[in-house]
């Protein structure tokens, strides 16, 4: 459609309210239509418009229940606090599309917030298995297992995950296994390396401090 395609010009433009004005008049002419609804959702959900960016979401599965809309719609349910609805949004996306190893990343994020360790570093393997240079999925898994107290497999995923992306979180917590493994300079370093770069208030830089402050000179 020619307001969608118009959109897409607008967004490359950074015309972002030309191009959500141009999504709207589509999903007024096509209402069946899912497309209009979904690149609305994702452009409101970029300016800063979580409700409205739902709404579009439920329109648009409404229409075609796409995995990569529930996928996109449990990424928001969890940005927003309703991470049980994003768990549901998770189990659709995956078993609609169980070869795409994003949206297991994705579940198993939102089964670890839920406290569902065992079944979040199920999902976190899976998308590994599926994609084995998916950063996020290292980080999630390691994650996982830290709060388990596998810090040995802790430090190895975000060993894996640090040598894919860069990630200021992962050395934080890296640093957190080794200083419990007993591993006093390369904690050091890690936290060290996470306390240069964490902003006051980050909320891994309590426990950083007080782990760094433990190992001793």
């Amino acid at each position: 459609m020619v307001w969608i395609a118009r959109a897409a010009l607008r967004v490359k433009a950074r015309d972002v309210p030309g191009a959500i004005r141009d999504l709207s008049k589509a999903a007024e002419l096509r209402p069946e239509r899912g497309m209009a609804f979904a690149r609305r959702a994702n452009l409101r959900r970029q300016t800063g418009d979580p409700k409205g960016a739902l709404q579009d979401y439920d329109r648009a599965i409404e229409c075609r229940r796409r995995a990569i809309w529930f996928d996109a719609r449990g990424a928001l349910r969890r940005e927003m606090g309703d991470v049980g609805g994003a768990l549901l949004d998770a189990i659709e996306a995956t078993k609609s599309r169980p070869e795409i190893a994003a949206f297991w990343a994705n579940r198993g994020n939102a089964e670890g917030q839920l406290g569902r360790d065992d079944k979040a570093e199920l999902s976190f393997s899976k998308a590994l298995e599926l994609d084995p240079e998916l950063a996020l999925a290292y980080y999630g898994r390691g994650y996982t297992r830290f709060r388990a107290g596998n810090f040995q497999g802790a430090v190895a995923d975000l060993d894996q995950c640090l040598k894919r992306r860069q990630q200021l979180e992962a050395h934080g917590l890296r640093g957190l296994a080794l200083a419990k493994l007993g591993q006093r300079a390369k904690a050091k370093e890690a936290l060290q390396a996470f306390l240069t770069n964490a902003p006051q208030g980050h909320p891994m830089r309590a426990d950083a401090e007080r782990a760094l402050g433990g190992l001793g000179n």
